[in-house]
């Protein structure tokens, strides 16, 4: 059965995959992205599917049991994070999971260069999660939520031209 079949439609309204690469980013951030969409990262909830016993509490927050919907976005310490550098999510009701956040964004009635820059924005957010977890877990190094958004803040964005206007 195709992994993609009950996303098919979202995904066709959805074009985060054009914003997600670029020359710079291409590499990290799609990667990362679409194996979260894929729920294909190596979190607690894909080594029990495939038999590997392993702690189930999520390290960042220490208050869910780790899978890819608690990681992307309803994680503690991750949500604050997406609300802080993509202030239009703070008129979520809930926490999204990623085709909701990128589906947010496609709704949303703003510039077609801000939409892009979100997308970006929210590719870089699941891979300096991804990042921040694993230096946890396992280089023993902590960074807190504002070290993490203070990381995102200075990602050199390319040619996209906006990082400075949209995020200060």
């Amino acid at each position: 059965m195709d992994p993609w079949c009950n996303e098919k439609s979202l995904m066709d309204l959805v074009d985060f995959h054009l914003p997600s690469y670029n020359n710079i980013h291409a590499p990290a951030n799609s990667l990362f992205t679409w194996l979260a969409c894929k729920n294909s990262l190596k979190t607690t909830d894909f080594l029990t599917r495939h038999g590997i016993q392993v702690a189930s509490s999520c390290i960042l927050c220490f208050s869910a049991s780790e899978s890819h919907s608690h990681l992307f976005f309803e994680c503690d310490y991750f949500f604050p994070i997406l609300n802080n550098l993509i202030p239009v999510a703070g008129d979520l009701l809930m926490r999204p999971n990623i085709f909701q956040t990128f589906n947010f964004i496609e709704e949303q009635n703003i510039d077609r260069k801000l939409k892009h820059f979100y997308y970006l924005m929210v590719c870089a957010m699941i891979y300096y999660h991804r990042r921040a977890r694993n230096d946890r877990m396992f280089g023993h190094i902590f960074d807190y939520k504002a070290t993490v958004t203070q990381k995102l803040k200075e990602v050199p964005w390319g040619n996209q031209g906006l990082s400075a206007a949209f995020v200060a």
